[in-house]
Order: C-alpha cells, then structure tokens, then sequence
C-alpha cells in the first residue's frame, strides 16, 4: 500500500510539472489555441494574468501533494492494517480489546459501568 502512495504521489508530480509556471506561455498558447472562438477563449484573452495565477496555484497545490504523498508513502504513514474477515484463516487470533483511560489507570470499557 505504501508504494502505491508513493506511485500516486509521483503522478501528481508528473502532472504538476505539466502546469509549472516556467511553461506558462505554452500553456497559454495552447489553452488559447484549443479555446479560440469561444467565450471562455475570450475570457483568457482577457484575463491572462488570472489564467496564469490559476495555473501557477494548480501547480504549487499539485506539487505539494505530490511531496505529500511520496513522502507519507516512503514513511508507511497512511496505511492501516485491516483486520482478516471472519471466515478467512487467522481470523480468531485477532483480539480487540476496547479500553479507555481514567485517572491515570487504563480500563477496560466493561469495567467501568
């Protein structure tokens, strides 16, 4: 499970580095390209500098979570173990035992009615 974090994490990086800022006249250029005679065209036109904010901040967020998720990944953060399902084998050597602490002392949740 930990390497596919760490995957994810990768791809996020991949596409991120799609939407960097230093491609941003590319990024335009095609964006005006595959948008031209339509209104949300005309609104890049416009707007240029609030498309470039807009792929700059996708870019920073993705490329965040990408770190994010490759480091949670290299660490095994994230991942819980789940408990086998009652008919598979090994499934009646698992205990779980509900507890809480009071005052100091841990206690078993029947215990403490």
């Amino acid at each position: 499970m930990a390497g596919a974090l760490e995957r994810r994490g990768r791809r996020w990086l991949v596409w991120s580095f799609l939407a960097c800022p230093c491609h941003l006249p590319w990024t335009l250029a095609l964006l005006g390209s595959m948008l031209g005679g339509t209104v949300l065209g005309g609104l890049l036109r416009e707007h240029t500098v609030v498309a470039g904010l807009l792929v700059a901040s996708t870019w920073l967020a993705g490329t965040g979570r990408g770190f994010w998720l490759v480091r949670k990944g290299q660490r095994g953060e994230l991942v819980c173990a789940v408990p086998p399902s009652p008919g598979s084998p090994g499934a009646g050597h698992i205990r779980l035992r509900a507890s809480r602490w009071v005052r100091g002392e841990r206690r078993s949740i029947r215990d403490s009615t």
